[in-house]
């Protein structure tokens, strides 16, 4: 399943861009080699959960956590935003047509603040929900149309313009989706890579203690908004890129192999409120070469020369209060038939 979902996070597209070429973490930012650790020595199975039969869930694409537990996930197949107990039991499909007319498709979904959940979609459209699932705003905006994540706090819903690796930033949108402000960032080094990957849905973004941090397909470590030039990690598999993608090719299983040549980055989480975890995919260095799955690194902002890396094979979708959870396969039942997909918790041990 986590092969599948992430193959179709890479697309190709034929867009000519000239861009300079900046680090994402400037000429001098010194860095550190987070040290490899065994995925079972870094967490320990904490308990499955089994979403409610009500609704029959095809594949989730988007998934967020709540303060209390709660899950709002996106079905891809059904094109649809539902919100879960943190028991597993279905409280409301959120319904994006009452309050915006024209038919949409949701990409991502988010809690943010105490009670409210924050979804994206095609064509630039994001929705505010309240905490029992009734949308109290939606908005279309053309410069909401190039981002690929998002994350929130009380008074600010921050989204990142990434899709436009000549002037990406960071939008800064108020609760009831006004642009507040805009700020710029920092151009990517490889900025045809950058519109030819996307990350896991609406995860290139996370929120923390000190403020939302952002990665780009190429990046070792999150970027700080805040302070672009801190200290950064790199995780001791990571297999660095030497240069763009070539704008010549047209066959889209070459694209795909030049891509998966060298590590990318699949999705950021925030596993505490000054910890992320970024997840990789792609090819590694040579010794690390036979490792399965996905690669982690694992950063705690407080001690970040703490940081390690580790492979785990999990389909990981989300991460909250010391958890992460991981997609797993559907339920069979005894008639034979599939029932939902189950979702795995794995806790951090090293807190």
């Amino acid at each position: 399943m986590r092969t599948n979902r992430a193959l179709a996070l890479l697309g190709v597209i034929s867009v000519a861009i000239t861009a300079t070429e900046v680090s994402s973490f400037g000429q001098q930012a010194p860095t550190h080699a987070a040290p490899y650790v065994p995925f079972d020595e870094i967490f320990v199975a904490e308990d499955t959960l089994t979403l409610d039969p009500e609704v029959l869930i095809g594949q989730v694409q988007s998934l967020d956590i709540s303060s209390t537990g709660a899950l709002i996930l996106v079905d891809n197949v059904a094109q649809a935003i539902h919100l879960f107990t943190a028991t597993g039991a279905h409280v409301v499909q959120l319904n994006t047509e009452d309050c915006y007319p024209e038919p949409v498709v949701p990409r991502s979904a988010r809690f943010v603040g105490k009670d409210r959940i924050v979804a994206s979609a095609s064509g630039g459209t994001y929705f505010v929900f309240d905490s029992t699932g009734k949308c109290i705003v939606a908005k279309r905006r053309p410069e909401l149309i190039a981002t690929t994540g998002f994350c929130g706090v009380e008074d600010s819903i921050f989204v990142f313009r990434s899709f436009t690796p000549r002037n990406p930033s960071l939008l800064v949108l108020t609760p009831d989706l006004e642009l507040a402000r805009e700020v710029s960032l920092r151009a990517p080094r490889f900025p045809l890579l950058s519109t030819q990957v996307l990350p896991s849905p609406g995860r290139s973004i996370g929120c923390f203690e000190a403020g939302p941090r952002y990665l780009y397909p190429e990046s070792p470590d999150a970027v700080s908004v805040q302070s672009p030039d801190e200290p950064h990690n790199v995780p001791v598999f990571y297999k660095d890129r030497t240069q763009d993608l070539t704008r010549t090719t047209t066959d889209r299983m070459k694209r795909v192999r030049e891509i998966m040549e060298y590590t990318i980055t699949y999705g950021l989480y925030e596993l505490h409120d000054s910890t992320h975890i970024i997840a990789y995919m792609g090819s590694w260095k040579a010794r690390f070469m036979n490792q399965k799955g996905l690669g982690l690194l694992i950063v705690d902002h407080t001690r970040p020369e703490s940081a390690i890396s580790t492979f785990a094979d999990i389909d990981i979708m989300a991460a909250k209060d010391g958890l992460v959870y991981a997609m797993g396969e559907h339920e069979e039942l005894p008639d034979g038939t599939v029932d939902n997909p189950v979702i795995i918790r794995y806790r951090y041990r090293q807190q």
